[in-house]
C-alpha cells in the first residue's frame, strides 16, 4: 500500500525541547516504524526550525516543512497547506493531534473525493482551559474543522470502544469507527524495572492543566501528609499551572515538581516510584499511553473513572478506579493499596502479565489489516 500520513509533527531521532511530541504523536511513530516493513509511506510534517527537508529511507519518505509561525502548541507552515495537494496519493491518513489538524488532507479529500481519507482520533479538542484566545480558537476549531474531519473520513479509528460515547462528537459516527488500542515498546520499558524495595511514593506524568487533575492528587497528598501518612509525590510535567502549584506547595518537602524531563529520566523516577496516578477530570482523556507504561513496571494505578481510562484500567485488576474530581475517594484508593500487601501484589502481576496485549507489532499487523479492507 501507498499511504500518506498528515501529521503536525513527526519525531526526530533524539528529543529537542522546542519540538515536544505528545503521546497521539508518537502512536503514528511506532505504527510507521512497523507498517514501513511493507508498505510504502510518505509522511507531511513540520520541521523544528524555517527550513525544509526530505527524509529517504526504504519505504519511507519525511517532508519535514519549514515552519514559519509557533501558534499554541502547534508548529504552523505556509509550505505544508499547499505542497502535499500537489502530490499524488491513493490513502490519506490523519493524525488528529492539536488544532486545527492538517488542513491540506481536507483540501485534497474535497478535490479528489474517491481517495479515501482514514482519521486517527486520539480525543476531543477541549475548549474550556486556557487563555480566551486559546479557548475561541479550540471552539472554532471544533466548529469547522472538527465536524469536516470526521464528515469526510472513510473510517475513524479511536482507542478505546468506551470513548466512543464518552467523546463531544464520535457517537454518530459509530458506524464507520475502528477500535485500535494504544501500544507500549516493551523492551525499551522493562530494563527500568526496579527489583529493590520502593518507598510510598505517588508518580504523575503529564501536562499541567486544569483537565489532568492535578490539583486533586495534590489535595489528596498534601491532606495524608497532614494527617502523618508520609509519602512522596513526583510531579513530571509542564504546563501553565506548573509556577502556581510550586509555589503552593513550595513548603511540603515530600512534594516535588520536576517539569519536562527526559525519557530516561522519567522511566527512573516512575520505575522508583509506589503507585502511578492518573486523575483526570475530562472524558477527553481516551487512553493514556502513561498508564501502560506503569503496568509494564509492574505499578499498580489509580485513576479517575471516566473517557476511555476504565477500558485499560480494569478496577482491581490493573489499579483502582475513584470518581473524578472526588479527594476523599482518592485519599481513600491510595491508603488501601498503601496498606493492602496482598490487593498490591496481585495488582503488579497482572499487570505485568495483561501489557503482553499491547504489542506493537500485533496492532500495527490489525492496522495494516484494516487498511487493505477499506
Amino acid at each position: 500500500m501507498n499511504i500518506s500520513i498528515f501529521t503536525s509533527k513527526y519525531p526526530y531521532k533524539v528529543h529537542y525541547k522546542n519540538y515536544l511530541c505528545g503521546g497521539s504523536i508518537l502512536v503514528i511513530k511506532h505504527l510507521v516504524n512497523i507498517l514501513k516493513n511493507n508498505n510504502n509511506i510518505s509522511i507531511y510534517s513540520t520541521n523544528i526550525n524555517k527550513n525544509t527537508i526530505i527524509e529517504t529511507h526504504k519505504n519511507l519518505k519525511i517532508y519535514r516543512y519549514g515552519t514559519n509561525i509557533r501558534f499554541l502548541s502547534q508548529n504552523i507552515s505556509l509550505k505544508k497547506l499547499y505542497h502535499p495537494i500537489l502530490q499524488k496519493h491513493n490513502l490519506l491518513y490523519l493524525n488528529f493531534d492539536s488544532a486545527p489538524g492538517s488542513i491540506e488532507a481536507l483540501i485534497i479529500k474535497i478535490l479528489h473525493p474517491s481517495i479515501k481519507m482514514v482519521l486517527h482520533y486520539h480525543g476531543d479538542w477541549v475548549s474550556d482551559y486556557g487563555s480566551i484566545f486559546r479557548r475561541i480558537f479550540i471552539f472554532i476549531s471544533n466548529i469547522i474543522f472538527t465536524r469536516l474531519y470526521l464528515k469526510l473520513s472513510s473510517n475513524i479509528i479511536v482507542p478505546t470502544k468506551i470513548y466512543i460515547n464518552n467523546s463531544k462528537y464520535l457517537s454518530r459516527y459509530s458506524n464507520k469507527i475502528f477500535v485500535l488500542r494504544n501500544g507500549i515498546e516493551l523492551d525499551n520499558i522493562i530494563k527500568y524495572r526496579c527489583k529493590k524495595e520502593k518507598v510510598d511514593s505517588i508518580c504523575f506524568i503529564g501536562n499541567i492543566e486544569v483537565y489532568k487533575g492535578v490539583d486533586i492528587l495534590l489535595k489528596a497528598v498534601d491532606q495524608l501528609i497532614q494527617n502523618n501518612i508520609i509519602i512522596e509525590l513526583n510531579i513530571i510535567g509542564k504546563g501553565t499551572l506548573l509556577k502556581n502549584y510550586k509555589q503552593k506547595y513550595k513548603q511540603n518537602k515530600y512534594i516535588h515538581f520536576f517539569g519536562y524531563v527526559s525519557e530516561e529520566k522519567k522511566l527512573n523516577i516512575l520505575s522508583k516510584s509506589k503507585i502511578f496516578c492518573l486523575p483526570s477530570k475530562k472524558n477527553t482523556e481516551s487512553f493514556g499511553i502513561v498508564n501502560l507504561e506503569a503496568m509494564a513496571l509492574g505499578i499498580p494505578i489509580i485513576a479517575s473513572n471516566i473517557g476511555g481510562i476504565p477500558d485499560i484500567v480494569k478496577d482491581n485488576r490493573n489499579g483502582l478506579l475513584f470518581s473524578s474530581g472526588n479527594i476523599d475517594d482518592l485519599k481513600s484508593k491510595i491508603l488501601l493499596l498503601l496498606k493492602d500487601i496482598d490487593l498490591y501484589e496481585k495488582i503488579k502481576r497482572n499487570n505485568l502479565s495483561d501489557i503482553d496485549n499491547y504489542n506493537w507489532k500485533n496492532i500495527a499487523d490489525e492496522l495494516e489489516l484494516f487498511l487493505k479492507n477499506i
